[in-house]
């Protein structure tokens, strides 16, 4: 397991990188590790309302929340590895995170 920290953000299992704009995506608080805020973002449509194209993502987007300052990183899912089971791409997911508390980081 790999950790991102200050001096090295963006180690090989993850890459730094903004969401970008999109809608109908699915955000959910959580404490990791009892104490450090994030935000966990799943889905969504990035592309404009009404679009006749509409480009759908399963990509999912951890915002780590220290002081004042988010940085934000695309995490590697079965997606990203060869003849893996990668779920379908879709906007209006619904998701929640269970057992979330200051003694474990939870399920998502």
């Amino acid at each position: 397991t790999k950790y991102c920290r200050n001096d090295d953000p963006c180690s090989s299992d993850y890459e730094c990188s903004l969401p970008g704009p999109r809608h109908g995506h699915k955000a959910l608080q959580l404490t990791v590790e009892g104490s450090t805020q994030a935000l966990l973002m799943l889905g969504g449509e990035k592309t404009d309302f009404g679009s006749t194209s509409p480009e759908l993502t399963m990509d999912v987007h951890v915002g780590s929340v220290v002081a004042s300052i988010m940085t934000m990183y695309q995490l590697k899912t079965s997606c990203d590895v060869p003849n893996g089971d990668c779920p379908t791409a879709r906007r209006d997911a619904s998701a929640a995170i269970m057992g979330n508390t200051g003694s474990s980081n939870g399920r998502l």
